[in-house]
């Protein structure tokens, strides 16, 4: 996995044993995974991702050479650490909230927390041939949206009619997500940048501002 080869090279510059990703553009990156909940933690040596009972099998199947870890009440994400006897671990500064850090502070009895700084951001501004293909995925199939909804506005129509279009064609085509809650904006609300989709109709010669976007496979 050159990406971990990667992160690994940007933890030993800085002299972190591991790091715990919890931010979930970050964490599928590095490991795959899709999900809503779980932790991945990469030492020099071994990935790990940790999840509930829920991921587990998803984990397996997502993970690619991840051992994968599960936290329940009887064993907590603080005593799978603590049994790793971490001398440092890596934590995502700019994620991890103030009362999650005191947690980790508090629990992890033998181990010193250092800010992570941006390593998994910096990997990332720098895009490979797959993810580049995705991104063109995903601006084609907005692309199509706004060719068929050219031809679907007319006089009469709301708003919010013509984001449910948008959105309703782009899910066809194999979008799993908007990127934001699409922007519709007619006649003197077109004067609105961030005007989103409301009841008002279209009439005969409206300005209409249009912004969307969507999501395919991560991207």
């Amino acid at each position: 996995n050159s990406r971990l080869s990667k992160f690994r090279e940007a933890l030993k510059e800085k002299n972190i044993e591991a790091a715990l990703i919890c931010k979930p553009e970050n964490r599928r990156y590095l490991s795959g995974f899709t999900g809503s909940a779980g932790y991945v933690l990469i030492t020099a040596e071994k990935a790990y991702f940790i999840t509930d009972f829920r991921y587990i099998e998803q984990a397996k199947q997502e993970c690619i050479g991840y051992e994968i870890i599960e936290h329940h009440q009887k064993q907590p994400l603080f005593t799978i650490l603590n049994d790793l006897r971490l001398e440092n671990l890596g934590f995502e500064e700019k994620y991890t909230t103030y009362s999650e850090y005191m947690e980790l502070q508090k629990k992890l009895t033998k181990t010193k927390l250092f800010p992570l700084g941006e390593i998994t951001e910096r990997l990332r501004i720098i895009k490979d041939p797959e993810e580049i293909d995705l991104i063109r995925k995903a601006a084609s199939i907005a692309d199509e949206a706004f060719q068929h909804i050219c031809h679907y506005i007319k006089p009469g129509l709301t708003e919010k009619e013509i984001a449910i279009e948008l959105e309703m064609l782009m899910k066809k085509k194999g979008a799993s997500a908007l990127s934001f809650e699409p922007i519709v904006a007619s006649g003197i609300r077109s004067a609105l940048p961030h005007g989103v989709a409301t009841d008002k109709k279209l009439e005969k010669g409206d300005l209409l501002t249009l912004d969307f976007g969507c999501i395919y496979n991560g991207y």
